[in-house]
C-alpha cells in the first residue's frame, strides 16, 4: 500500500521539477551567466534564429564552407559591441568573452575570483586570477573598466 496516490505523486514531481529549475535561474542570475541584457542580446542576435527549414541550413553550411574564416574576424573587429568598455565587476559570463583573448574558461575563472574574493577594487587585480598574465591583461586593459 502506497503513502502516496498516483495523482499525488505527480504533483509533487511536478513541484520538485519547477522548485529545480527556479533555483537553477536563480544561480545562473547571482552568477552573473543570466542577465537581461545578454539574454536580449542572444535573443535579438541574427545568429541565433532557429527558425531555419533544412534548405535554410544547407544554403547556409555551404556559404560558410565556401567562405573564408577572415570575413567573420573582420566582422567581429568592425562590430561595434565588440569596443565597448566593460565593467568588470559587473560583467556576465558573455560579456567578459567579448574581451580579446578571453575565453570560456577564463571568463569562469574571472567570475569564480570576483565570487569568491569579493568585487575587482582595481584593474590590475585582473592579475592575479590564472591565465591572465601582464601580456594579455595589456591587451584588455584599454576595455575594462570598475563601475
Amino acid at each position: 500500500m502506497s503513502f502516496f496516490k498516483p495523482a499525488e505523486i505527480r504533483a509533487i514531481l511536478i513541484l520538485s521539477a519547477l522548485v529545480f529549475i527556479g533555483s537553477a535561474l536563480t544561480l545562473l542570475k547571482r552568477q552573473g551567466r543570466l542577465s537581461d541584457l545578454e539574454l536580449d542580446t542572444f535573443l535579438s542576435d541574427n545568429r541565433y534564429n532557429y527558425s531555419y527549414n533544412v534548405a535554410d541550413f544547407a544554403e547556409e553550411k555551404r556559404k560558410t564552407d565556401d567562405e573564408p574564416a577572415k570575413a567573420d574576424l573582420a566582422e567581429t573587429a568592425n562590430d561595434s559591441s565588440e569596443n565597448r568598455v566593460i565593467d568588470i565587476n559587473s560583467a556576465g559570463y558573455f560579456d567578459l568573452q567579448t574581451l580579446p583573448g578571453i575565453g570560456p574558461v577564463l571568463a569562469e575563472r574571472i567570475m569564480a575570483h570576483r565570487d569568491s574574493v569579493g568585487a575587482f577594487r582595481s584593474t590590475d587585480e585582473l592579475l592575479n586570477v590564472q591565465g591572465i598574465g601582464e601580456k594579455k591583461y595589456a591587451r584588455i586593459k584599454n576595455r575594462i573598466a570598475l563601475k
